[in-house]
């Protein structure tokens, strides 16, 4: 119980304060955190993930993909642009300025993030127990609000739109997503209340 309470406290203290986005990005070739191959477009897929998609919902049910005393480590591959490194550390100090996480860079090989411009913004739920990647490709990945979206998935969130109660907060016009990504808005099972205007809520027309 103790641990639900604090991981609502940690989600409803980032909605509430989250800075204002950018400019809405517009993607000719599609939203690069809608890959067709990965969990609701941005979550890579383990045991990890599978074990949380068991029977609840976030890193309150599976203690084990926390990070340690709080502390995240992470570090930048060599071909991360400035601008990307900016911004995800903006992110980790507004993420640790609301809760009583940590974030450290490492240059050792010990369990980790590693910032990767890779294919699209996606990343593992929570603590793998290894070297992770968090992928953020520079055309349409380096958003803050982007970042700390993948930073809160590395931390064991899942996302609000697919939560068992997410229709008394947020309507999904099924008519205005394209077809094959439909199942990037299959609710799960039951577990905790809908948190309105999280940050892992997609943008209104994200899928169409």
């Amino acid at each position: 119980m103790k641990v639900i309470l604090v991981i609502s406290l940690l989600s409803l203290a980032l909605a509430a304060t989250f800075p204002a986005e950018e400019e809405e990005p517009n993607f000719e070739n599609g939203d690069p955190m809608l890959r067709e191959d990965l969990f609701e477009g941005d979550i890579m897929m383990d045991d990890n993930l599978l074990s949380v998609l068991e029977g609840r919902i976030g890193a309150d049910s599976n203690p084990r993909i926390l990070w340690p005393k709080g502390i995240v480590y992470y570090s930048f591959a060599p071909q991360v642009g400035d601008k990307t490194r900016t911004l995800l550390r903006q992110a980790a100090a507004h993420i640790q300025n609301k809760t009583c996480l940590q974030f450290q860079e490492t240059s050792a090989p010990q369990a980790h993030i590693e910032v990767f411009p890779g294919k699209g913004c996606n990343s593992f739920i929570g603590r793998t127990g290894r070297t992770q990647r968090l992928n953020l490709q520079p055309n349409g990945c380096v958003y803050f609000g982007t970042i700390a979206h993948e930073m809160l998935h590395a931390l064991g969130f899942l996302h609000e739109h697919t939560r068992s109660d997410r229709d008394s907060y947020v309507r999904i016009n099924w008519s205005n997503i394209k077809k094959g990504h439909e199942h990037n808005f299959i609710k799960r099972k039951p577990n905790q209340n809908h948190l309105y205007g999280a940050i892992r809520l997609y943008f209104p027309y994200d899928v169409h």
